[in-house]
């Protein structure tokens, strides 16, 4: 059911209306809404448009300098910080992969090889290369990846996109955002 209130009223009678639905049920294709005053139907000649907003499944933020980054809306620590070399940020590959989804099972190093698996996507890359293997498939990066405090760090957008995922860098602030 939907609860319409009349808002005001424009030249020739049509009315400008806002409404609310009352039920929780799911509104699809061929769902049918009527609205009717005083036994008119009000419907007629209406065409009604849904739309729904549809967030990012995953949305990270990561600056320079900072321990810390923020993955959907929750603040999360590092053990390692980005940094910048050569003109581009590298972070922890590890909390690059949580921060998109890939489950902590799904992050592995074999003493010469990071691997992350998220879906049918199987991203390695081998510190001191320029190589990231994307289902097999090798894509040459700009800079190596490199070991560094610990962790494999290789520069943002490369695994990012590796994923599928959209990256925007605001050097004001000298944060990245990827939204997956």
């Amino acid at each position: 059911m939907i609860d319409i209130e009349e808002q005001g009223v424009r030249s020739k009678g049509a009315f400008i209306m806002s409404g609310a639905l009352k039920s929780e049920r799911a509104l699809g294709t061929g769902t049918e809404i009527k609205a009717e005053a005083d036994g008119v139907d009000l419907t007629r000649g209406i065409t009604l448009v849904l739309a729904r907003v549809i967030a990012p499944q995953n949305e990270a933020r990561f600056t320079v300098g900072r321990d810390w980054y923020l993955s959907n809306g929750r603040t999360l620590s590092m053990d390692v910080l980005p940094y910048t070399k050569e003109g581009r940020l590298f972070l922890p590959l590890r909390y690059v992969g949580l921060s998109m989804g890939v489950e902590p099972d799904n992050i592995k190093w074999n003493g010469s090889v990071a691997t992350l698996v998220l879906g049918d996507k199987n991203v390695q890359v081998r510190p001191g290369s320029r190589q990231l293997v994307v289902n097999g498939s090798s894509i040459e990066m700009d800079v190596a990846a490199e070991f560094s405090q610990g962790r494999v760090m290789l520069p943002y957008r490369f695994i990012a996109e590796a994923f599928g995922a959209s990256v925007d860098w605001d050097s004001s602030t000298r944060t990245v955002t990827m939204e997956l």
